[in-house]
């Protein structure tokens, strides 16, 4: 049985890449996330609607040194579903240095519009536009209830950071999830009229990851402010009637669903929440099995990540990652940092290597030195005496590649090193 999973795997292998191409995720815009974050007081709550744009969602013109884009977020909001209650509009520019931070899908533009609604039940519409393609999106709609009363809120997902002197806690701002990355995360769950002290239980994926008891803080009031382009919770004048239970879940959490379970003394559950963590951006190369495996070839030998064959197609991903494994530079973590910049640099080959002739850019010899060694240096490119374009990468150890275009169809075929 074994040997038929392991030939049928070899056979999966030698499909050609233009067919395995068909079957690779494909590489849509870069998502906008936006979410609503409540942060109660002892006075009402406060509703934000918060959002992240990543730089490559927006167009940039040149602007003398300088590149400028701008956009608008406009939010309807309804009561009832139907009855419209007003509209809430920002306009902001935003300016990068460089050519290439324009293009990135890690940098991001993250703002906020504070909302004043009576208690109730409200939809929102949020609608996002490129001021300088006058696109329109529209963005996912949500429904939220203000609740002065409630005992226990929405969890706010928050991390560490020291670029701003005057705060530490900063809104992650990915719609709620957990990002999947390596950072360290700590969820707040806000509370009112608040027990001694409370028992919290983290499920991921049905495993049980963390068991602690966990003493409410009384904390100032918050507020979101932004500093720079990030979006920070600002301690404001003292709060009378708010705590918050603050849990560091640590660096165990994969990807998958989070249930999150508050029990009191007596070891009863009284309330809970579903979360997620979540891998954003998220190489695609990653996403198909048969392409990640077959990508090894440039890290390992064949017999090497042949292992990972031995145990058959259900119990692939957990061999997968035990494989990467021995690679990863921080294994006391579930993230595996090397593993992102690998299959990170595999898309960029089949974004930018793939030929005229449907050779896949990750099969192409450009992709293979790319996924290995990475962005060079410097590129410069040439012809010879016959009109054959030639590329030549430099890196900074010394190290340089030759590429050639014999056919002029856009596949370099490694000449030296």
């Amino acid at each position: 049985m074994k040997k038929t999973i392991i030939l049928l795997f070899l056979l999966i292998l030698t499909v050609p890449a233009q067919r395995r191409m068909d079957r690779m995720p494909p590489f849509p815009p870069e998502l906008i996330y936006s979410d609503i974050v409540y942060i109660p007081s002892d006075s009402g709550i406060a509703v934000y609607l918060t959002y992240r744009i990543p730089y490559n969602r927006l167009l940039f013109e040149k602007e003398g040194e300088n590149f400028l884009a701008q956009y608008r977020f406009v939010l309807e909001i309804f009561r009832d579903s139907t009855q419209f209650v007003k509209r809430e509009i920002k306009e902001s520019k935003v300016i990068s240095e460089t050519f290439d931070k324009t293009d990135s899908e890690n940098t991001y533009e993250e703002g906020f519009i504070k909302l004043s609604l009576n208690v109730g039940e409200y939809k929102l519409i949020p609608l996002f536009t490129d001021l300088k393609t006058n696109r329109e999106m529209r963005l996912k709609t949500g429904t939220i209830k203000v609740n002065n009363k409630s005992k226990y809120y929405q969890p706010i997902v928050t991390t560490k950071d020291t670029s701003c002197s005057n705060f530490i806690t900063r809104l992650a701002n990915y719609e709620g999830y957990i990002p999947f990355d390596n950072n360290d995360y700590e969820i707040l769950v806000p509370l009112r009229n608040a027990a001694d002290k409370y028992f919290i239980e983290l499920t991921n994926k049905g495993k049980k990851v963390f068991e602690k008891e966990v003493t409410p803080e009384t904390q100032n009031n918050f507020d979101l402010q932004l500093c720079g382009d990030k979006i920070f919770l600002k301690p404001i004048e003292q709060g009378g009637g708010i705590s918050y239970l603050s849990i560091s879940p640590g660096p165990k959490l994969t990807e998958g669903d989070l249930d999150l379970s508050i029990l009191n003394e007596k070891g009863e559950k009284i309330h809970s929440y579903k979360m997620r963590v979540k891998w954003f951006n998220k190489p695609r190369t990653l996403m198909n099995p048969e392409i990640a495996l077959n990508l090894l070839r440039y890290l390992d030998d064949e017999d090497g990540y042949k292992t990972v064959l031995k145990g058959g197609k259900e119990d692939f991903d957990s061999l997968f990652y035990n494989f990467w494994k021995k690679y990863d530079p921080t294994p006391s973590t579930a993230y595996n940092e090397l593993m992102n910049e690998y299959y990170s640099r595999a898309d960029y080959a089949a974004r930018n290597f793939t030929a005229i002739s449907g050779k896949t850019g990750f099969e192409s010899d450009r992709g293979m030195v790319y996924i290995k060694f990475g962005k060079p240096a410097r590129v410069d490119r040439t012809s010879n005496e016959d009109g054959k374009v030639i590329e030549i990468w430099f890196y900074t150890n010394e190290k340089r590649f030759s590429f050639i275009d014999e056919k002029g169809t856009g596949e370099f075929i490694l000449m030296n090193s």
